[in-house]
C-alpha cells in the first residue's frame, strides 16, 4: 500500500516523510473525493442488498413454516371432523339406548350443544394464540439498527 499523500483539504506530507508529488492539484483532490464517494456508495449498496437478502430469507422461512403447518392443520381438521361425526352418531345412539324416555331430537340437541361449547372454547384459544404471532423479521431489524449505528458513528 502506498503512503497517503492526499487529503480532502489538499496535499500533505507522505507518512514516510516524502514530499508531496506534482499531481497535488485540485483535479487530483477531486479524484480522491470521487473515489471515496464511490467506495461509500458501493459499500452502502452492498449493505442494503445484504439486508434485503436477510429479510427475504427470514420471511421465506416464516412462510414455509406457516405453509407446512397450515396444510397439516387442514388435513388434521378434516380427519377430526369425520371422526367427530361418527363419534357423535354413536353417542347419540348410546344416549337413546340408555335413556329410552328421552326423545331422539333431545339426544342430538344435548350432544350438538355440548360440542358447540367445546368448539367455541377451542376457537377462542386458537384466536388468542394466532393473535400473538409476530411476523416481524427481528434479525433483519436488529442488523439494520446495528448497521445504522455503525454508519452514524463512522460519519462523526
Amino acid at each position: 500500500m502506498e503512503p497517503r499523500t492526499h487529503t480532502i483539504n489538499g496535499p500533505v506530507a507522505a507518512s514516510d516523510g516524502a514530499r508531496p508529488s506534482d499531481d497535488d492539484t485540485p483535479a487530483a483532490s477531486v479524484a480522491v473525493i470521487t473515489s471515496i464517494t464511490t467506495d461509500i456508495a458501493t459499500d452502502a449498496t452492498t449493505l442494503v442488498e445484504e439486508h434485503g437478502n436477510l429479510f427475504a430469507a427470514e420471511v421465506r422461512a416464516m412462510g414455509d413454516r406457516a405453509s407446512r403447518g397450515s396444510i397439516i392443520l387442514a388435513m388434521a381438521c378434516s380427519v377430526l371432523v369425520i371422526g367427530l361425526l361418527f363419534l357423535l352418531t354413536g353417542l347419540v345412539r348410546l344416549t337413546i339406548e340408555l335413556a329410552p324416555t328421552l326423545p331422539e331430537w333431545a339426544a342430538w340437541l344435548l350432544w350438538g350443544g355440548g360440542l358447540m361449547v367445546v368448539g367455541g372454547l377451542a376457537a377462542w384459544k386458537a384466536t388468542r394464540t394466532l393473535s400473538k404471532l409476530d411476523f416481524l423479521p427481528r434479525r433483519t431489524l436488529r442488523s439494520l439498527l446495528e448497521s445504522w449505528s455503525w454508519l452514524v458513528n463512522r460519519l462523526k
